[in-house]
């Protein structure tokens, strides 16, 4: 009786020593403590444990949360694009150098060097 209460404290022990290293596992820590106190496992190591239960009941929540985050960095994406084309016209004026008269350019690059 007394034994298996010093069991039961001592694997609690092991369970909230190893939630503090792995906080990651906290959601399993149910399953954790019924393994744990079970005496088929008392000689396996409660990582081992852990791993397997995260393995069996773990991996859809982690297939989740990587397509959550795969969502969240797409939708960023989205937002951060900037639109428009690689064309630039001249502040004020409706033309682009290129479809400028020769005298046109002229008097712009006259503008923009300070000579009039």
């Amino acid at each position: 009786m007394i034994e298996d209460s010093n069991k039961k404290l001592s694997s609690e022990n092991m369970l909230q020593e190893f939630l503090l290293e792995k906080p990651e596992y906290r959601k399993y820590a149910p399953l954790l403590r019924k393994h744990l106190n079970d005496p088929e496992y008392h000689n396996i190591p409660i990582s081992f444990i852990a791993n397997g239960i995260r393995g069996e009941y773990g991996l859809d929540d982690e297939i989740n949360e990587r397509a959550e985050a795969k969502i969240k960095a797409n939708a960023e994406a989205l937002n951060s694009k900037a639109g428009g084309s690689s064309k630039r016209t001249i502040p004020g004026k409706k033309k682009a150098v290129w479809d400028m008269s020769k005298d046109e350019f002229e008097q712009h690059q006259a503008d923009i060097l300070g000579r009039r």
